[in-house]
């Protein structure tokens, strides 16, 4: 095929933005559709080259999986050898056994499916995923799996006969896509058939422009490179993607791989020897970022600076360049006798593949005990210092079962007793294990909750409607008897509608889920007295119900994963747990909590008790700090939700507020 300059230099508007999302540069926050770029570009470049050939009479399956081989392994190997030391040496335990998985994962062209079933791309634990990218070359190679056999189906090439069925089937995918996107978001990021609608979309073009040049259209070439750096620059995490949203990056390359001929504007720019050279480089340029950038992460305490990740990503682009001339080109080229012929070098390469996948799921199977550092094991099992009964005791709102619930979540002691039920979110749910097993507790113990949903009426976030959870929620308290209910939420997550940041390094990332409330702009003052008041009804309706409550005020969120950062610095600083602390601002915590604890502060009544977590964790252990690791022990296990450890420091507070309820409960007969 007749080589284009243009598309090296595509490539590389591909695989810049790519590189420097996942270096955490804010102007590139939509830098993730580079990979649909360059899924059109694979498109466009692979059905030329088969439709091509079988026209003349040369296509053959073993040449063409040999050119797939040698275009992908080679680098591949090398980047995958040099990580895995590295995360032997740096991840910890439970992360380097997932990491074996995901190496197995992707030696298997199965990487996306790992993905998907464990991780969201664009949560803050996929940062510190060494191979997450690979989920695209998964894809791709599903995609060359498939497609060759389809074209060969097609029988002799007639380009409307292959336009109308490539494209019903990039319709298809399209639609899947879509759907995907709004009701499956996590999978459809992933999945392969919502993603071959991309893929498809360059071997249209490259359909259309078989045996013919490129058209030469200022207009629409300009539009299509427009389109690529509007998505670049406008979309972040919270478009819903791929689906109809990818037609911008999608479309975009797709009319400058058809519309950019010689002498149009956008050729020429993308023609210039800087884009050429990294287009070229894109694919080891691509393959080194991801390592590079998680362990950075990993071995960092807190986030890198900018300006480290900036010179990580020149380090990204320097070592592409020694790959792409001492490994991609001598194995593209045949340069090396030993793995001259296609079945020979696919030999090699089924060896090489096999081997990574024994040796991935070695470190699987036995990584947790594989630590090169002689790390405490209260350390390393901390963050599962959960609720035991966390998956039973945690359910959505739809599949909120409260008979299940009252059966598997409950700790009955006697009828003769009160029975206390703890309703809310997880912020309610880290304390139940604690609450369950308090050794004098003189009262029935329910457990009553659902993930991201405050036991109050009306809730709606964008993601979830929890009327199911509150509807059967007042069933269960009648049913079950309740006397006294225990509230506890993530308050000022629905408040504020952001996630924490702690002002020292430790941010939380990924997508808060508002609640839904009167059209108002979600963060804005009128939001947040809107949702405050809401808050308060829904505590008023309990009291005028007639139940006791115990109001737990808001928990300190810590912004940092608790436990990994309790792992890094006794594994890089050599601190034992008995003499380590971690703690945040208190003041921090009064300024993002103010409208939640002034709320809270203006209700009371006869049958109600605030406890407050604050006053118990913060400038306490610390002065002047909210503490996350203090006394020999780990208070938290992930980034905002109380340990076991953590909720008993707050369980006795909390059954006291019980007490003090009982005592003021009319006696019978009075």
């Amino acid at each position: 095929m007749h080589y284009r300059r243009e598309i090296d230099g595509l490539r590389a508007v591909a695989v810049l933005p790519v590189i420097l999302f996942h270096a955490g540069i804010s102007l590139f926050r939509g830098g993730f559709v580079g990979v649909d770029v360059f899924f059109v570009i694979s498109g466009y470049l692979i059905t030329t080259i088969i439709v091509s050939e079988r026209r003349q009479g040369s296509f053959s399956f073993l040449r063409f999986y040999e050119r797939r081989a040698r275009r992908i392994l080679p680098a591949l190997f090398l980047v995958l050898a040099c990580s895995l030391p590295v995360a032997w040496l740096w991840m910890h335990p439970h992360d380097f056994a997932d990491y074996g998985r995901s190496l197995a994962a992707t030696a298997l062209f199965l990487s996306n499916v790992h993905f998907w079933e464990h991780t969201d791309y664009f949560a803050r634990d996929a940062e510190i995923q060494p191979l997450l990218h690979t989920w695209s070359l998964a894809v791709e190679e599903q995609y060359y799996l498939v497609f060759p056999l389809i074209l060969l189906l097609l029988g002799r090439f007639r380009r409307g006969a292959y336009l109308l069925v490539i494209a019903l089937m990039a319709l298809a995918s399209l639609g899947l896509s879509e759907w995907g996107a709004r009701h499956e978001p996590d999978a459809n990021f992933f999945f392969t058939l919502s993603r071959f609608w991309e893929l498809l979309a360059g071997s249209l073009c490259a359909i259309l422009l078989l045996d013919r040049p490129p058209w030469k259209s200022q207009t629409l070439s300009l539009l299509g490179l427009g389109l690529i750096l509007f998505a670049i620059f406008a979309y972040d995490d919270t478009v819903p993607f791929p689906g109809v949203w990818a037609l911008a990056p999608v479309g975009g390359t797709a009319l400058v791989i058809l519309f950019a001929g010689n002498g149009t504007l956008v050729a020429r720019l993308l023609s210039l020897p800087a884009f050429v050279a990294l287009g070229l480089i894109s694919y080891s340029a691509y393959l080194w970022h991801q390592p590079v950038f998680a362990f950075a992460r990993i071995r960092s305490l807190l986030e890198p600076d900018p300006a480290l990740m900036l010179g990580l990503a020149a380090l990204c682009i320097a070592l592409a360049a020694l790959t792409w001339r001492f490994v991609e080109q001598p194995f593209r080229h045949r340069r090396n006798p030993a793995i001259r012929g296609p079945v020979r070098l696919l030999g090699v390469s089924a060896a090489g593949n096999a081997a990574l996948v024994a040796l991935g799921l070695v470190v699987f199977h036995k990584g947790a005990a594989l630590q090169p550092w002689p790390i405490d094991s209260r350390i390393i099992q901390a963050e599962f210092d959960t609720n035991d009964r966390l998956e039973q005791c945690l359910p959505s709102s739809v599949a909120f079962d409260w008979q299940a619930l009252a059966a598997d979540c409950s700790d009955i002691k006697g009828t003769d007793r009160l029975n206390v039920a703890l309703i809310g979110d997880s912020h309610a749910d880290h304390f139940a294990r604690a609450l369950r097993e308090l050794p004098d507790r003189q009262f029935n113990f329910y457990q009553f909750t659902a993930n991201s949903c405050p036991p109050f009426a009306g809730i709606r976030t964008e993601k979830r409607n929890c009327d199911p959870y509150y509807t059967r929620l007042q069933q269960a308290l009648e049913q079950t008897g309740v006397d006294i209910v225990i509230i506890a939420s993530r308050w000022s997550s629905y408040v504020t509608a952001q996630r924490f940041d702690n002002g020292e390094g430790g941010v939380e990332h990924g997508v808060s889920d508002p609640i839904v409330v009167d059209n108002l702009r979600r963060g804005s003052a009128a939001y947040r007295d809107a949702v405050a008041a809401l808050f308060q009804r829904g505590i008023k309706t309990y009291l005028e119900a007639g139940y006791e409550v115990v109001l737990v005020h808001p928990v300190p969120e810590a912004g940092w994963n608790v436990p990994r950062m309790a792992y890094k610095i006794a594994a890089f600083e050599g601190r034992p747990l008995e003499s380590m602390e971690l703690s945040t601002s208190h003041q921090r915590f009064l300024d993002r909590h103010h409208v939640a604890i002034d709320t809270f502060d203006t209700l009371t009544a006869q049958n109600l008790a605030h406890v407050r977590p604050s006053a118990i964790l913060c400038d306490t252990m610390i002065p002047d700090r909210c503490a996350n690791v203090a006394l020999g022990r780990i208070l938290y296990h992930d980034d905002d939700h109380l340990s076991t450890q953590g909720a008993r420091l707050i369980a006795p507070a909390i059954a006291a507020a019980v007490d003090t309820l009982a005592h003021r409960r009319p006696r019978s007969g009075s």
